[in-house]
Formats: structure tokens, C-alpha cells, sequence
């Protein structure tokens, strides 16, 4: 379906979530015509040639313009009467067409819908930010989930911790090899709990994905969503209520956007228009296990794989402290990283995304160490999501 404004959309996407567009298209209810709606929050980043930031429509066109994505999926744009609401749509593979919605009403932080199914979504989207497209999935760290989790009632969780990789000794027992688990229903929030207290496994309870049933302020006792949020910036939605659902997404894209632009604004490094000194300042990611082979760590870091996706040579030779300028593939932006046994030390230069910081330290967290903290200069933490 092409929408003509966001109304519409939200008046769809409630149809399919509860089944009801189905129903009338056959004359009867069934169990099986409610939908899942997945929604996605991207970040947008890069200028056109002036500096100047670069339209929403000529972004899309050429993100959906790219060879394989296009020969998958040759979406249509279509605008809306709202300016910053488009329709995508297409034929996957030959196939069905699938409707994808995009609203940029926030020209940097995108929120895309749809009720397409999970793997052709999961695809396109990747397609859409892959590599150099300027367009960036965001990324939760374990304290935005933990957030989330506590707008609702909290139904489950993933917890994935992976330090493989790095080729830490997975076989000891003690070791911070690999360690995935389910916790679903009841008593979750105590199972998490009791997990977290114990010392042998608080460097591995890093969580990937939380389940919440969520209610709105209004539509009634009975209005709910039950939503699954996970760290790559996506949620989906099951329940009666498109409004919830569109209430949480936002709620997660505004914490979301006040993180990085804090980011941005306190720790990037500068020079001062007035008194002329350096602003900003070096964040430091502190971890409570130690890595001996520095040289290992950086191959592993900067190699341009994910899922760190940094790339850059180190310096420093047989320092204690190993230099280097990286680039982050996903949103194009330059960081300096100073690596030690159990530090890293990140400067941010101005003009490159706070989101960009927010993704490593995420990395880190499900990668080298749950505990890590990121602080800054006067060792605080720089990591604040609030509502």
C-alpha cells in the first residue's frame, strides 16, 4: 500500500498488527492475519558538496540505486503530502512486492516500517545500509535496552556474549569464550538479576535483545504491544495497539539522538571560537579484564570486519600504548583510538557521529567485556539514556 500521510500509515499498520485488514478482505477473522510490524532506526550521515545537509529523496534514490539491491528489489519511491514520508515499494526477487515506509521528519535519525516479512526486511535493509550508503543502523548498548526494558513489563531476554574473535582461550572455563542464553515468561526480570550477581559470569551478561509488553497512556486497559527490541536498532511488534508501538520506537529514537548529540556536544574535540582552546575531550572505555597481545586486539578491531567495522593500521610499535586513526565504516567518520592493556582511549573529532562511539562501546560490550564503562576526562560516565 502507497500512504498519503502519516495518519494513513499508522491506520495501515494497525490493520495488519491486529489482523483486521485481512478479515475484511475475505469477509471473516482467523487466527493467523495479525501481522508483526518491524520498524528499524537509522542514522543518516554526509553532505552534499556545499556542506549543506542532503535531501531525504535524492539520499533514498541512490541508496535503493545500488546494483544488487536494485536487481533484488527495484523499489519505487513515492512521496507523500507529508515532505518527509516515503513509500518504498517493489517486487522482491520477482516475486510479492513488499512496502517499505520511511520517515525522515528528523532529517539525520530515520525510522523505517513495515510489515514485509522478517528476513525480506531484515535483507533490504541491510542492502540499504550497507557500506558507503551514508545510511547507519543504530546500535543499543546494554544501559538503552535496560531502559527499555523498564518501560514495560519485562517479558524476556537475550543475552549473547561472543569473545571468539579474539581468540581468548574459549575452553577455560573461567574464560570469556562464548556464552548465549533465552530467558523467557515469568520472573525474568529476577532471572537477569540473580544472573548479574554472580562474579564468574557479570563480565559475559551482556544483552542482545529484551521483550516487553508495553501499554499507552491512552486507548484503554486492553490497548498493548508486545515488543521485541534489539541492539541493532530494532523493534518489532506484536498486540492491538499501533500506538504503543509508535510511542516506544520514538521513545528509543529520542533517547537515542539526546545520547549522541551529548556525545557530540561535551567529548568532540575542537577549538573554542571565543577564549581559542581546545574543547571537548578524550572518553576512555575501561575494562576489567586485561588484554595482553595488543597487536591481536587491533587486527581484531581494525580489520574493517564486523562487527566493529573500523578500519586503520596501528602505531606505536613495542609501546605500551598503541596509536591509531581508524575510520568508521558505517558512518564515514574519522576516530582516534589509543589502546592499552586494559583501557581505550577514543577521541572524537569534530564533525564525526557520536553514534559512531556509541556502536563500539556497544561492541565491547558483547565482544571483550559486559562490566566496560565508557568515561570521560573527570571519570564519569559518559553513557546516560533516560526516557
Amino acid at each position: 500500500m502507497i500512504v498519503d500521510d502519516r495518519a494513513q500509515l499508522a491506520e495501515f499498520l494497525e490493520s495488519r498488527l491486529t489482523g483486521a485488514y485481512a478479515a475484511r478482505a475475505r469477509g471473516r477473522p482467523s487466527a493467523g492475519d495479525a501481522i508483526p510490524v518491524k520498524s528499524y532506526l537509522m542514522e543518516a550521515r554526509g553532505s552534499d558538496r556545499r556542506g549543506g545537509a542532503i535531501d531525504p529523496r535524492r539520499r533514498l534514490a541512490r541508496i535503493l540505486s545500488e546494483l544488487r539491491l536494485r536487481k533484488q528489489f527495484p523499489g519505487e519511491v513515492h512521496d507523500s503530502r507529508a515532505p518527509e514520508l516515503f513509500t518504498i515499494r517493489g517486487p522482491v526477487r520477482g516475486g510479492k512486492a513488499a512496502s517499505l515506509y520511511l520517515d525522515c521528519r528528523d532529517e539525520r535519525f530515520w525510522i523505517l516500517h513495515t510489515v514485509a516479512r522478517s528476513h525480506t526486511a531484515d535483507w533490504i535493509v541491510g542492502r540499504m545500509t550497507r557500506i558507503g550508503s551514508g545510511l547507519a543502523r543504530l546500535t543499543f548498548p546494554d544501559q538503552l535496552l535496560e531502559m527499555a526494558a523498564g518501560l514495560g513489563k519485562l517479558r524476556g531476554a537475550a543475552l549473547a556474549h561472543d569473545r571468539r574473535p579474539f581468540g581468548d582461550e574459549p575452553e577455560r572455563e573461567d574464560g570469556n569464550g562464548f556464552m548465549s542464553m533465552q530467558i523467557w515468561g515469568g520472573g525474568s526480570t529476577h532471572a537477569l538479576e540473580a544472573l548479574g550477581r554472580e562474579e564468574r559470569l557479570q563480565s559475559r551478561i551482556s544483552l542482545s535483545r529484551v521483550q516487553l509488553r508495553y501499554r499507552p497512556d491512552s486507548g484503554g486497559p486492553e490497548a498493548f504491544v508486545l515488543a521485541d527490541i534489539d541492539m541493532e536498532g530494532r523493534l518489532e511488534a506484536r498486540g492491538n495497539s499501533i500506538e504503543a508501538h509508535l510511542r516506544l520506537v520514538e521513545t528509543l529514537r529520542r533517547a537515542s539522538r539526546r545520547q549522541i548529540d551529548a556525545i557530540e556536544l561535551r567529548q568532540a574535540v575542537r577549538a573554542g571560537r571565543r577564549e581559542g582552546r581546545i574543547r571537548g575531550g578524550l572518553m576512555t572505555v575501561r575494562t576489567a579484564r586485561p588484554t595482553d597481545d595488543l597487536h591481536r586486539l587491533c587486527e581484531v578491531l581494525f580489520s574493517g570486519a564486523a562487527p566493529f567495522r573500523l578500519w586503520g593500521i596501528p602505531g606505536g610499535g613495542a609501546s605500551a600504548v598503541m596509536q591509531v586513526r581508524a575510520l568508521d565504516l558505517d558512518t564515514t567518520g574519522v576516530l582516534d583510538f589509543g589502546i592499552g592493556r586494559d583501557f581505550i582511549r577514543i577521541g572524537l573529532p569534530q564533525g564525526t557521529s557520536g553514534g559512531a562511539v556509541l556502536r563500539f562501546f556497544a561492541n565491547v560490550q558483547r565482544h571483550m567485556d559486559a562490566r566496560a564503562r565508557l568515561l570521560d576526562e573527570d571519570g564519569r560516565d559518559v553513557i546516560d539514556f533516560r526516557p
